[in-house]
């Protein structure tokens, strides 16, 4: 199984810390990625800094804080802290199967765990290698910045640029920038039918040439929309090795891997993995051994390659991440281009999402002090590449907070009056769209499907609430199914709606567009 964003649900949390997510800023000591004193790590100095022409759609940045990374310690945290933290990721983990790795560098000390099973025999270990899958986006973005401050490439010239003469490939007149920002208007080479074969033949070796000839010929304006396809990096893959004039994994050991304390961060397939390992979802050793004994399989890396085929353990992933946001790898002006985000709060930067954008159920758990008094713990956090539950946080800033709880009774009370709004309307047959917003990851419909009516065209003649999740802490979003009824009750349309609570007065309804079904059975695929 995999996610749109992440490629493989990736069960490493680099850093990870799940708490009460804020972006509030403190000047409390700052978390951050690694070892300040990485003597391998290399830069360029007194390089061009990168171009200070912005997408028409970004916003405004503040430089990106270097300064809170630079004092990190590796001396141990200490025993307490130790307990706290490894409670937090053995909660994290209980939510799946499989098992989870992380690494913690604060200017108080680093923690290091694991939990879980790596294979269902094996537990994982602190240096158990996974899959990071796009993260590798972040690596190829960084590696993109040092050549541009170098003078080696420009962000705002086209991609044809840097590609070779007879390079046979539609690049929609994309330069480097809408590459790094998705937003070159170039379809994916992943889809249902990449899927299929990548998880029948895993040991099949792609190539560049036949991943690219998967992408169909249809493009859309350059710079009309984000569209995150891994198609954009396997460009810039082949922009860094034709500049750099050596392969890929070359220029990158020679540019921004270039960093001590990383030995276990691997670009597969042109680096092998070793053990210990851990495979997606806590898979058996035999499905690693049938993938060639590649993370998660040989035909998996080999067709992600610059879009999601680095392989690391938590520590290293760790170690990386330091130098990177310290400013040692890329300059702060190029990290500050990286973290200005199009299209605002939500959008993406160059090989980066936003790191204030917090997942819905983000803030859903903090210590307690006692069974009725909580202390809440207010993170300014960083996931900057895969989003979700099971991407890596980068820790910041923390400090604590005035604790408070959302009364679940209320929310319900005015979800439910919403959602039955919502559904009057529908029954009504007008004025419906204005309720709810759709939620699709992979780009499908806008609009809520059967809106007003079956498939067959039969209008709804009553309907019924089911809450069934939540409320989660502490904010009290909640999980409903609505059902419709048409024909006398012959026909039932179903479908999941989440409340979601993004601040005072913001209360939203999102609907999973996949989540409808008709008489029990999901809707065919148009």
């Amino acid at each position: 199984m995999r996610t749109r964003h992440g490629r493989w649900p990736a069960l490493a949390a680099a850093l990870a810390l799940a708490a009460c997510i804020s972006t509030s800023q403190t000047d409390a000591p700052a978390p951050a990625v690694s070892d300040s004193s990485a003597p391998g790590v290399t830069a360029p100095s007194d390089a061009p800094t990168p171009s200070d022409a912005a997408s028409p759609s970004a916003t405004e940045h503040p430089a990106f804080p270097v300064e809170t990374f630079a004092d990190i310690s590796e001396d141990p945290v200490s025993t307490k802290q130790a307990a706290e933290f490894q409670a937090i990721l053995d909660d994290i983990a209980s939510g799946n199967d499989a098992g989870m790795s992380a690494t913690v560098m604060t200017a108080d000390g680093t923690w290091s765990g694991a939990t879980g099973s790596a294979d269902g025999v094996r537990d994982v270990r602190v240096d158990s290698q996974f899959g990071i899958a796009s993260i590798t986006k972040s690596v190829i973005a960084a590696q993109v910045m040092q050549m541009v401050e170098a003078g080696e490439l420009s962000l705002d010239a086209p991609a044809t640029d840097y590609l070779p003469r007879n390079f046979d490939f539609d690049t929609n007149g994309a330069t480097i920038r809408r590459l790094l920002e998705m937003r070159a208007g170039i379809p994916d080479w992943y889809g249902d039918d990449m899927e299929e074969r990548v998880a029948t033949h895993r040991r099949r070796d792609w190539t560049t040439d036949e991943v690219l000839a998967l992408v169909g010929p249809d493009r859309a304006p350059v710079d009309e929309e984000f569209l995150y396809t891994d198609t954009n990096y396997t460009l810039l893959g082949l922009v860094i090795e034709h500049v750099g004039g050596r392969p890929l994994v070359d220029v990158l050991r020679h540019g921004v891997l270039r960093v001590d304390g990383t030995e276990r961060l691997v670009y597969q397939p042109d680096e092998a993995p070793t053990q210990p390992m851990a495979m997606p979802d806590g898979e058996s050793r035999a499905a690693l051994e049938k993938g060639g004994g590649y993370l998660p399989s040989l035909s998996d890396a080999s067709s992600a390659g610059p879009a999601g085929a680095i392989a690391s353990d938590a520590p290293s992933l760790a170690r990386w991440w330091h130098p990177f946001c310290s400013g040692e790898l890329v300059s702060q002006d190029s990290l500050t281009e990286m973290s200005t985000f199009v299209d605002g709060p939500s959008g993406y930067g160059l090989g980066l999402f936003n790191p204030t954008d917090t997942y819905p159920y983000g803030g859903g758990c903090a210590p307690t002090i006692d069974e009725f008094r909580y202390e809440a713990v207010s993170l300014e956090l960083s996931q900057p590449d895969r989003q979700g539950l099971d991407g890596i946080w980068v820790v910041s800033r923390w400090t604590t907070t005035r604790f408070a709880q959302a009364d679940p009774s209320v929310v319900e009370a005015e979800a439910t009056a919403r959602l039955e709004e919502f559904l009057r309307a529908r029954i009504e047959g007008e004025g419906a769209e204005e309720y709810v917003e759709v939620f699709d990851f992979f780009g499908g419909s806008e609009d809520v499907p059967l809106l007003y009516a079956t498939t067959t065209g039969a209008p709804y003649e009553r309907s019924e609430i089911e809450r069934v999740g939540g409320p989660h802490w502490p904010y009290g979003e909640m999980d409903f199914t609505v059902r419709l009824f048409a024909e006398g009750g012959e026909t039932v349309v179903e479908q999941l709606i989440q409340l979601v609570n993004e601040g005072p007065g913001r209360q939203i309804l999102w609907h999973g567009a996949s989540s409808t079904t008709e008489n029990g059975q999901p809707l065919p695929k148009s």
